[in-house]
């Protein structure tokens, strides 16, 4: 917006001069120059409204989850979980283990995540040559699941 708002203000300092019918330039009134210039830099400022407003709002809260769902895997103490929704997808995250899950329906989304928990710590409870980074997370998986 800046630069179009510069670009319409340069030419204003630069074009002094309009065209007649017969081709011939003359001298346009400072007032004149003012008032076209002002009309085009209105229509840019629309355009600008239009264009921003196609850019979806972003709806976010936060809830905790209390179980897994899960006949074998019982949660220790609930635990955050991140709900974002762009008007189309709800996405859950919980953002200690860098996991997702997403859906149209914010339950079902609730339900990714937790499968996705789930997975990552089926996989990789029980490995020993882990990098520090996976190494975190599944500590942190061992503080908060519980095999029932």
């Amino acid at each position: 917006m800046i630069l179009i708002l510069e670009d319409s203000i340069t030419k204003l300092a630069d074009d002094k001069t309009t065209s007649t019918n017969n081709g011939t330039k003359k001298e346009s009134t400072l007032e004149e120059h003012y008032l076209n210039n002002i009309t085009e830099i209105t229509r840019d400022i629309e355009k600008i409204d239009t264009s921003t407003s196609a850019v979806p709002k972003i709806s976010y809260k936060n809830i905790y989850i209390e179980t897994l769902n899960s006949d074998i895997f019982t949660l220790i103490r609930p635990i955050p979980v991140g709900i974002e929704y762009d008007g189309e997808v709800y996405i859950a995250n919980n953002y200690d283990l860098e996991l997702y899950g997403y859906s149209e329906i914010e339950t079902e989304a609730i339900n990714d995540l937790r499968k996705s928990i789930l997975e990552f710590y089926e996989d990789l409870k029980d490995e020993n040559n882990l990098g520090v980074f996976l190494e975190r997370k599944v500590k942190y998986c061992k503080e908060i699941i519980r095999e029932v």
